[in-house]
């Protein structure tokens, strides 16, 4: 399965459940980016829109 890459460069995997990988970048973003939670899900759901369009 593919995987993005956050800017932290942790990897995450990509799923095909739409909750469920809102849940994953939420969570990552809450965790490892607490003073720019907003502009990180943005960049992750990004990248995840890409990977989805290819």
């Amino acid at each position: 399965m593919p995987t993005i890459r956050c800017t932290c460069g942790s990897e995450i995997l990509v799923v095909p459940d739409v909750k469920a990988m809102s849940v994953a970048i939420e969570n990552h973003a809450v965790n490892k980016h607490k003073q720019s939670i907003d502009s990180a899900t943005a960049f992750l759901t990004e990248q995840v829109l890409k990977v989805a369009a290819k």
